[in-house]
């Protein structure tokens, strides 16, 4: 619905004009008036008026004052004017302040019709045209966010024609001679765990930060989420500065961020500076900065620079024999084995050489020692290590030394707890025993079962029990099955096939053929005969 303005100096055109209006028809909610510019402009700034309908020749002041005013202070406003003298200068200039129509008294009913839904379909349009102006102002930091992702993921090809071409389809601000520092932020670890959504909080107050303690003082691009972890704040320069970019200041201002992170936001991370650059070589200058990022295993909570910084050299370092922690481990031997990984690990942090590729390949051998441990052992794998805890520190183990180390404790850790909770051979029988006579009468208990009830392998397990009973699982299973029977046989007087139920058989003639081939008769005269 639209509200209406008449201002006109005579009273009966006023009526006759509210008198020929149909408002509902037309979707006018209010039609006010006024006589005089003085009262219109009272009007039109206490109440929201989309649509003015207008006079020119007035006693104290013309219409096209009242347009040239309404243009600056309401310049939404659509402005019909209906005047008595077909002057060309007065609809000339009515034409150069955008009037909508210049129409002579007495206007048809029907023309002046067509003047409104003229007006209200302007309205219309500008109403939209400003509605996408602001979703576009309220979206336009993503949209150009959106681009630089887009960019790093090589989705936009890195060439001054394919990067062009996105920022003007995008609007995204951008001269040819625009220069960019990237500026890696590398989250190494939380100092608790998070759930998804509290470290996508978290990240989010990392930016903000990042925003007001680094880029503060430059033309700041977007901080962008490269992936889990990992963070690209990206600093903008109209041209080439007289003096480097890259001084006491930047780094000061990165490693006040990299403490303050620490200590309010609970979680160790670097800085990564790159070096200034354009546009096209902004993912080259990233990749680098990523594998600077990925090799630093040692150092925490630091500033490091790509400018006259070197390659880390991959060179072979020699594993440790991990065949003798294998023996120490089968023999409960954790915490030797645990002081030699720690001063092994603590003697590669001064070597030059310490990167990802030797973490990798200590994380790969050890997970192949445990699983060796485990086998002989009996031990299934993933009954202690599918624990969310365990899967993250495994996935974090080769950033960093101290992740390594973190991770090889825990695994240490949750070996030596499952054998500590009674998983050596007497105890697991006894452990064995007690879950058969417990559910004697699960007729599908099977010996895979019964193994995952103890945390072993079916096979190790059935090896162990008969090397330790003398015969069989099932074996014992049956004899277990057959003595409850005739317990219940001779002390109670339920029914044969009712025993045979509770003890395991939902077959009576499969069960009375197993009764009387473990104690020569039947159930029936087994009872009779005691």
């Amino acid at each position: 619905m639209y509200n209406l303005l008449i201002v006109d100096d005579e009273l009966p055109v006023v009526q006759g004009l509210m008198a020929d209006l149909d408002t509902e028809k037309l979707k006018i909610s209010h039609v006010y008036t006024a006589y005089n510019i003085r009262q219109a402009k009272e009007v039109l700034q206490s109440l929201s008026i989309d649509i003015m309908l207008c006079d020119i020749e007035m006693p104290q002041g013309s219409g096209l004052e009242l347009l040239e005013w309404s243009n600056v202070h309401y310049p939404e406003l659509q402005t019909i004017f209906l005047t008595s003298h077909a002057d060309f200068r007065y609809a000339k200039k009515a034409i150069q302040l955008g009037s909508l129509e210049y129409l002579l008294k007495p206007v048809p009913d029907e023309e002046l019709e067509d003047a409104i839904e003229k007006a209200k379909a302007k309205l219309s349009d500008t109403h939209k045209t400003n509605n996408l102006e602001r979703l576009w102002s309220a979206n336009h930091p993503s949209i150009i966010e959106h681009f630089w992702t887009e960019l790093m993921q090589q989705r936009i090809a890195s060439t001054p024609d394919a990067i062009r071409k996105a920022v003007e389809e995008r609007n995204v601000p951008f001269s040819p001679n625009m220069l960019f520092l990237p500026i890696v932020i590398s989250i190494r670890r939380w100092h608790k765990m998070l759930s998804v959504r509290d470290e996508k909080i978290m990240e989010y107050a990392l930016k903000n930060s990042g925003l007001e303690l680094i880029s503060s003082m430059y033309l700041s691009g977007p901080i962008i989420t490269m992936d889990r972890g990992c963070l690209l704040l990206i600093l903008a320069f109209e041209q080439e500065p007289e003096e480097s970019v890259i001084n006491e200041q930047l780094i000061h201002n990165c490693q006040k961020y990299v403490d303050s992170c620490h200590q309010f936001f609970f979680c160790d991370l670097s800085c990564y500076i790159g070096n200034l650059v354009k546009v096209e070589e902004m993912v080259t200058v990233v990749s680098q900065l990523r594998d600077f990022e990925s090799n630093n295993v040692v150092y925490d909570n630091t500033v490091f620079l790509l400018t006259g910084s070197s390659a880390l050299p991959k060179m072979d370092v020699a594993m440790p024999d991990m065949s003798v922690w294998a023996v120490l481990l089968k023999n409960g031997k954790n915490e030797q084995v645990l002081r030699e990984i720690r001063s092994y690990l603590d003697g590669q942090i001064t070597r030059t050489e310490v990167n990802a590729q030797l973490l990798l390949q200590f994380h790969q051998n050890f997970v192949q020692t445990v699983y060796f441990v485990l086998l002989s052992k009996g031990m299934l794998a993933h009954e202690l290590f599918s624990d969310s805890e365990s899967m993250e520190l495994s996935h974090h183990a080769t950033k960093s030394m101290a992740d390594l180390m973190r991770w090889v404790e825990h695994t240490v850790n949750k070996l030596q707890s499952r054998e500590s909770a009674g998983q050596h051979s007497d105890n697991v029988i006894e452990n064995v025993k007690k879950f058969i006579a417990a559910h004697l009468d699960q007729s599908d208990l099977s010996r895979e079962e019964i193994a995952k009830h103890a945390f072993l392998n079916p096979d190790y397990l059935a090896r162990l029990f008969k090397k330790e009973i003398g015969f069989s699982i099932m074996e014992y299973l049956l004899q277990e099955r057959i003595e409850m029977a005739k317990k219940l046989l001779l002390k109670s007087d339920l029914s044969v096939a009712d025993i045979a139920n509770s003890v395991g058989y939902s077959h009576f003639s499969h069960f009375a053929r197993m009764f009387k081939k473990l104690t020569g008769l039947n159930p029936n005269e087994f009872r009779q005969q005691s």
